[in-house]
């Protein structure tokens, strides 16, 4: 599953579970900047390599609440798995029947494309089919 480029961690490039901020105001996961501070010993931002003089680390809560609520429409989508029917659905339907059948195949192409063109909902109703 893709996530939002946000809700990366920048030193793993992995989704955040617990999200904590630093002193430089960049966000990492929290397992991933305690290692790099205090296992590694390092005394500057992973990110933007300034130095840190404070090694205080805050959680973010803000963005612990949006990657669930990401998370739980994900979910919901994912359960929701049945196939999107589209108002042209029986026409595109009708139009792939009449391809397969006659030799005579540029003005059914003709229509499909133009009722394609007409949006997202069609478009995916036709990939699905």
């Amino acid at each position: 599953m893709d996530f939002p480029v946000d809700f990366r961690c920048p030193i793993s490039m992995e989704l955040m579970q617990d999200p904590v901020t630093i002193s430089t105001g960049v966000t990492y996961e929290r397992k991933n900047i305690e290692k790099w501070l205090f296992s590694y010993n390092n005394k500057t931002c992973p990110t933007t390599m300034q130095r840190i003089n404070s090694f205080d680390i805050t959680p973010n809560h803000t963005l612990k609440r949006l990657i669930l609520a990401w998370q739980n429409e994900e979910a919901a989508r994912s359960c929701d798995s049945r196939p999107v029917r589209s108002l042209k659905h029986d026409e595109l339907v009708s139009l792939l029947a009449t391809m397969e059948s006659t030799p005579f195949k540029v003005n059914s192409l003709k229509k499909l494309r133009a009722i394609v063109g007409l949006g997202h909902e069609v478009k995916d109703d036709f990939m699905s089919l």
